[in-house]
């Protein structure tokens, strides 16, 4: 078999865009679950934060009754 056979260097190619396209949309997704992440842990912040002020006003509207 010849060491430069055209027909396996064309199948290395298309092997080759298949895996770095491959590669390049696991890093697309991890980037859009880490975003998701990110908004996810911001919307518990501040909504647990909401949740804590709304209950300790309630506490002290009851407490001054």
């Amino acid at each position: 078999m010849p060491a430069s056979d055209p027909h396996r260097a064309a199948t290395n190619l298309e092997l080759q865009k298949m895996l770095w396209a491959n590669i390049a949309e696991l890093r697309l997704a991890d980037a859009a679950r880490t975003t998701r992440r990110e908004k996810t842990k911001t919307v518990l912040v501040w909504g647990g934060s909401a949740l804590l002020v709304v209950a300790i006003g309630t506490i002290a509207l009851l407490w001054l009754r």
